[in-house]
């Protein structure tokens, strides 16, 4: 199915990954628009953007897969708060992280968001509101810590993006090139 190049077996990946988007999103529409899955499934998996994408070897599908698992457990927290959906909501988050480093805007605002989130959901007030958003924020951070860890090792800064790993890259060659072309 996918041969010998490994960039098929990538994309073959990548196009189970916008079916389990499809899923995600199928069962979010059913939760809170009864009656519209299955075109919020058809949406996801029949829309010629994620399609071409997942045709690529570009991170963004995964990305979204773990985007809308976060999202997912989100709305799980909202109507039934407690430690498993906030620990979700982190886990989804941290790995969507890892993919790209501007969910980490949307991490630190955990602690106050799934608290209102549930408030939204009419849930009642318990520890495992108020405290939710913390512990996904916390798991989210220590999915995420390796990959900080080693770009502090790299770069010596702290940090989520790869950004400085790419720079320090780039001057390395550039005064490699310089050396050999002087």
């Amino acid at each position: 199915i996918v041969g010998d190049d490994p960039s098929g077996l990538i994309v073959t990946l990548q196009i189970l990954a916008v079916l389990l988007i499809g899923v995600l999103v199928r069962a979010i529409a059913g939760h809170w628009i009864p009656g519209r899955e299955d075109l919020a499934f058809a949406l996801i998996v029949l829309n010629p953007n994620i399609i071409g994408t997942a045709h690529t070897l570009l991170p963004m599908t995964f990305y979204s897969l773990a985007f809308a698992a976060a999202i997912w457990a989100a709305l799980r927290f909202s109507t039934r708060p407690s430690v498993q959906n906030a620990l979700l909501v982190g886990l989804f988050s941290g790995i969507a992280l890892l993919f790209r480093g501007d969910m980490k805007y949307l991490v630190y605002l955990f602690p106050v968001a799934l608290p209102l989130l549930a408030w939204l959901g009419r849930a009642r007030f318990s520890w495992r509101v108020a405290f939710g958003g913390t512990i996904a924020l916390v798991v989210a951070l220590l999915v995420v810590s390796p990959w900080i860890v080693q770009n502090n090792i790299a770069t010596g800064k702290m940090s989520i993006s790869a950004g400085g790993v790419a720079a320090l890259f780039i001057a390395s060659n550039a005064a490699l090139l310089e050396k050999r072309l002087h």
